[in-house]
């Protein structure tokens, strides 16, 4: 295969907790890839992707959730804090004083407590991935990889615009260590504590609240609360009419 030689450039849209320091440390270091990052503000990220090829990462919204409960950014083994990445609070997170519960982490969060009506989590509430739609509720993004499948979906994404000559190496979750074919069980690795598995922190009625709350992302991105989707995200399909204030 006969590699690309021109720069081509590639913009990010950073929904955190979804993967994006995989992706920033393995494209930035890529030749021939001018490899820029987008403001994560709560509406005018979309807005920032001109002339290029545009990136995201979409998670499971179960995982998603556990990811945050088990954040680096919980300092001293506090719970309940959420990264607050946006213009006004720039890298500052906000002690939301929620309980050390999960279940009350999960339903605290949905009801919106103490959170910032400028932050992006506010916005989540409505839909968690809102940040790659456009007013029009088109999809802004041309690559959306799925976390369970990263590394794999890199890959491909490098070869099929010439900026790597080899199509895949073998399935490997986020960190690298483990083998991950499709339908097998995703296992997260928490920032700050051991590995474990996302789905021993729910019981029947959380799974229950978190399907209510967030069903049409877990539909348009094939996720359940055990993971049997696609690998990856068609995004000539997928619409969603933001919220705008």
């Amino acid at each position: 295969m006969e590699l690309k030689t021109e720069t081509k450039k590639i913009t990010f849209l950073h929904v955190p907790k979804c993967g994006g320091t995989y992706i920033k440390r393995r494209l930035s270091t890529v030749n021939c890839i001018n490899f820029n990052e987008v403001s994560r503000d709560y509406l005018t990220a979309i807005n920032e992707i001109e002339n290029s090829v545009s990136i995201s990462i979409v998670r499971n919204p179960f995982d998603l959730l556990v990811s945050w409960w088990t954040s680096k950014h919980q300092k001293n083994g506090a719970r309940g804090k959420l990264p607050t990445l946006h213009n006004t609070l720039g890298e500052r997170h906000v002690n939301l004083d929620y309980s050390k519960d999960f279940k009350n982490f999960v339903v605290n969060f949905i009801n919106g407590k103490n959170l910032p009506k400028d932050s992006y989590q506010f916005y989540q509430r409505e839909f968690l991935f809102f940040q790659f739609f456009k007013e029009t509720g088109d999809c802004g993004i041309d690559y959306i990889f799925k976390t369970e499948y990263l590394t794999k979906g890199v890959d491909l994404f490098l070869f099929d615009n010439k900026l790597k000559s080899k199509k895949v190496r073998a399935d490997r979750t986020i960190d690298g260590k483990r083998p991950l074919g499709k339908n097998e069980e995703r296992i997260n690795v928490s920032r700050i504590g051991s590995e474990t598995n996302y789905q021993n922190y729910y019981d029947d009625e959380t799974i229950g609240i978190v399907k209510d709350k967030f069903r049409v992302e877990l539909d348009m991105f094939g996720y359940d609360f055990g993971y049997d989707g696609d690998e990856f995200v068609d995004t000539n399909i997928i619409k969603y009419k933001p919220y705008i204030k």
